[in-house]
């Protein structure tokens, strides 16, 4: 919200750099919550239910985008919901963005903080035998349920445990594409020759497509278990066409280059089963964080690794 506040590019920095601090410990929590509640078997599906959100909020700020057009208010009644940029005030309209989303997610933040139980014996809903019952149906996991306690042992047995550095190729490599395709599909768009409203209505089913090919995920890998590497490399192969599609279809083939920039949306699928994987394979707590957050760290370095790449292609030709 205090992003609304910023008066020049050096605040709006500054506070984007507190707001991604913020944000970074969500997903890694979200997947120690999930392995602590849930069986090998079942959290893939429960990370890719609340994964998806990710392709339902690209598609929701299509929507937020649209509104923001004078020629869409009469399409768009409801403005509050549809079109936050549309609302006529004092402020620009991408500041009442900042500020109804924040709210939002401030709110939440709220609900869960209350809510949310931290693991199964801590859950302040449950008996102490509802609290024995969850932890003993984990016990096939063989992977832990929570310890508060840091073990110097098993940070060095995850340092040298192979499957660390494996996890942290996988971050990289899965998320360069993601750096350029989700922080520049607009300007991907734009670049295939449609209109700035028709760019922004774009979005909506680039968000739709990833929410689905999650959920065909994980649906094909509880009805065939154990083949989450399988579903890996299946989910990526659109993604590769997809980038090849975008380098090799010319120009003038515009619906073509837009069914490319829609095929590498799958990859968010492989990527759930990455951290279904981590989760599944990483026994001891402070050994699960530790891989968690050198996943995640692969996950930041490829994400940067392109907006780099694409901040120096502005200032050289390439």
């Amino acid at each position: 919200m205090l992003q609304a506040a910023a008066k020049n590019f050096g605040q709006l920095l500054a506070l984007r750099f507190l707001a991604g601090a913020a944000e970074a410990c969500s997903d890694p929590s979200f997947m120690l919550i999930t392995s602590m509640w849930y069986t090998r078997k079942q959290q893939p599906v429960r990370m890719g239910l609340w994964y998806t959100a990710n392709g339902f909020g690209i598609a929701l700020g299509g929507l937020l985008g649209y509104g923001e057009y004078p020629e869409c208010l009469d399409l768009l009644q409801l403005t509050l919901v549809l079109g936050i940029g549309s609302i006529r005030g004092a402020l620009p309209s991408w500041k009442y963005e900042f500020l109804i989303i924040g709210a939002l997610c401030s709110a939440w933040g709220i609900v869960m903080f209350i809510f949310l139980p931290d693991s199964p014996v801590t859950a302040k809903g449950l008996s102490r035998a509802e609290k024995r019952m969850a932890v003993q149906r984990l016990r096939e996991n063989q992977t832990g349920i929570e310890n508060k306690h840091l073990k110097a042992y098993q940070v060095k047995e995850a340092f040298l445990d192979i499957k660390i550095y494996l996890f942290f190729v996988l971050g990289i490599v899965c998320n360069v594409p993601n750096g350029g395709i989700s922080n520049f599909g607009t300007l991907i768009i734009q670049g295939f020759g449609f209109s700035q409203l028709g760019t922004t209505l774009l979005q909506i089913p680039y968000g739709i497509l990833i929410a689905i090919s999650i959920l065909i995920c994980v649906y094909l890998n509880n009805r065939f278990v154990n083949r989450r590497c399988m579903f890996i490399l299946i989910f990526l192969i659109p993604n590769i066409a997809g980038a090849f599609g975008l380098r090799y279809i010319g120009t003038e083939q515009q619906a073509g280059r837009l069914i490319a920039y829609y095929l590498t949306g799958p990859y968010n699928a492989a990527f759930v089963m990455i951290l279904s994987l981590q989760t599944a394979n990483t026994s001891g707590h402070t050994k699960k964080v530790v891989t968690n957050a050198v996943l995640f760290l692969g996950y930041c370095t490829g994400n940067g690794e392109l907006r780099l790449l694409c901040a120096r292609s502005d200032q050289q030709p390439s």
